[in-house]
């Protein structure tokens, strides 16, 4: 049958709770604010949109990706209300295997998924939801899950920034008391000068975003004109993080996950 999109943009997840809804629950598992989750859920179905309509496997944002997780919670109303009933086919949620080409192959079809957004809704993908491809599998393999009741969870930017608050009151007092005493800070000893110098360097520098030469190109796949960064998704490491829909996008009758 054909997906209509006005029909899909109105699904609701019942989770048979109004004190924990399947939006108050995404959000307290991610930290969000309830208007932030209310509109990562809309992503989300225009995600599945794409995943039906679209020719290719696509690849969803980690914030989708994360309503998409916990829709599969509910298996009841992904693969029944969802699959079987509003989209007419399956949409299965494909891991990575592993591995340098992976990461590869959803860089890719991440790519693809951005064009493929832009040209069914003639909009560009709110980049507070859907970020550039170098941010999207920037650092992914790092991911952990933490209790927030047994760990502290500090932000690296707030540790530098007070890391260099305090350097910056050790450099002030010692300046103090070297000017009270009559003498020229570093003067008689440049080489603690230079070392200061150089950790101020490096704490500012880590509030910089990811390395490139900001030089764009065009980009041509499978009739979709896009742009995308030169500088690549940033693996690292060679990660392989990413997952993207299978058995989407064309595919007859209803079925997944026992049916």
């Amino acid at each position: 049958m054909s997906l209509d999109w006005n029909r899909l943009k109105d699904f609701q997840i019942s989770t048979g709770s109004e004190s924990l809804t399947f939006q108050k629950r995404l959000a307290r598992e991610n930290g969000w604010t309830q208007s932030y989750t209310d509109r990562v859920y809309q992503e989300y179905l225009r995600f599945i949109y794409l995943a039906v309509v679209g020719t290719h496997s696509v690849t969803p944002s980690d914030q989708v990706d994360q309503a998409w997780h916990l829709h599969l919670c509910y298996s009841d109303s992904y693969w029944n209300q969802l699959c079987k009933e509003h989209l007419g086919c399956p949409v299965h949620h494909g891991p990575t295997k592993g591995g340098a080409g992976e990461g590869k192959r959803y860089l890719d079809q991440y790519e693809y998924t951005l064009a493929l957004y832009q040209q069914t809704f003639a909009e560009v993908p709110p980049p507070d939801i859907w970020p550039s491809p170098e941010l999207r599998f920037r650092g992914k393999t790092q991911f952990v899950r933490v209790n927030l009741q047994d760990s502290f969870v500090l932000p690296k930017r707030k540790v530098y920034v007070a890391g260099l608050s305090l350097l910056g009151l050790v450099v002030v007092t010692g300046c103090t008391e070297l000017l009270i005493a009559d003498r020229v800070m570093f003067m008689e000893d440049p080489a603690s000068f230079l070392i200061i110098l150089f950790i101020i360097i490096g704490i500012l520098s880590s509030f910089s975003g990811p390395k490139g030469n900001g030089k764009k190109k065009r980009k041509r796949r499978k009739g979709f004109d896009f742009e995308i960064d030169t500088d690549g998704c940033g693996h690292d490491d060679g990660g392989d993080d990413g997952c993207g829909s299978d058995g989407c996008g064309g595919c007859g009758g209803c079925g997944g996950c026992g049916d």
